[in-house]
């Protein structure tokens, strides 16, 4: 039995409980919206790393591998989205009219920035698929299977993951300068939580590696999801995390209600 399984398995449930509990309180806030896709596209990454671990040794499992990487290409692009959305809606609140014009440049090259990848992930997935110039082929390990690199390999997981994912953490850094209270110290553990995954991931799947390019050490990616999604639990629950526009969610909750009742347990919460 392949005892390096357990770890990732156990963040892969860790983390569709969460999306779970973050589900249950959906509504149609696109900051909301946005975090469930990344935390999804997450869980999508946790599987791709337990079906790696657990795969045999054989000529089919490249293929599989070169299928698979649609689960990790887009993570920096989706943790951008969410953040810059995230971002967009704070300031919306704290901004007065005189900076939002300097906002919106701002705004104006993070979309490019955005659209660069959203266009560049999907012709890498291609690439992908039908070359080897990123994956060459299957590499086997003493906790499993990982993908044999080639020379572009890790230049993809520079540009397309780990540029957006520190671009998203720089907006986090200056919404924490500028944020107070409560909201300071959400946006604190979001901040830890993402900084921690993302090191933890260069370090185990990118710097950790021999000249061959192959890996030293099982990669513990699987660790800084848990991490975050507990910190992010946390703010959640603690700190009311993406509880952005309270005004906002009650208009929607009351817009399409013209005549009738409202059902209430006996706790006073909304009986749906």
């Amino acid at each position: 039995m392949n005892y390096y399984l357990f770890l990732p398995m156990i963040a892969f449930v860790a983390n569709a409980m969460f999306i779970a509990f973050v589900y249950a309180r959906r509504t149609k806030n696109p900051v909301i919206r946005s975090y469930l896709l990344y935390t999804i596209i997450l869980e999508t990454w946790l599987f791709t790393h337990i079906f790696y671990w657990a795969s045999p040794f054989e000529t089919w499992t490249t293929w599989a591998f070169r299928i698979l990487s649609i689960t990790w290409l887009p993570v920096g692009l989706f943790y951008l989205e969410f953040v810059y959305i995230f971002s967009q809606n704070l300031n919306s609140r704290t901004q007065t009219t005189k900076s939002r014009s300097l906002l919106g440049s701002k705004t104006f090259s993070l979309e490019i920035f955005l659209w660069f990848f959203r266009i560049g992930i999907p012709i890498l997935y291609l690439i992908t698929l039908f070359t080897n110039w990123i994956i060459h082929g299957t590499a086997h390990y003493y906790w499993g299977n990982e993908n044999e690199p080639s020379p572009l390999y890790y230049f993809v997981i520079l540009i397309f993951i780990t540029f957006p994912s520190f671009i998203g953490l720089g907006i986090l850094t200056k919404s924490l300068l500028t944020s107070e209270g409560e909201q300071k110290k959400q946006i604190s553990l979001v901040l830890f939580g993402s900084t921690f995954l993302i090191l933890a991931s260069l370090y185990y799947e990118v710097i950790q590696i021999d000249d061959q390019g192959r890996l030293l050490s099982p990669p513990l990616t699987s660790i800084g999801i848990l991490v975050q999604s507990f910190l992010i639990f946390i703010a959640i629950t603690r700190y009311g995390f993406l509880k952005i526009n309270v005004e906002g969610l009650a208009t929607e909750l009351f817009r399409d209600i013209h005549d009738g009742m409202i059902l209430i347990e006996q706790d006073r919460s909304l009986f749906l």
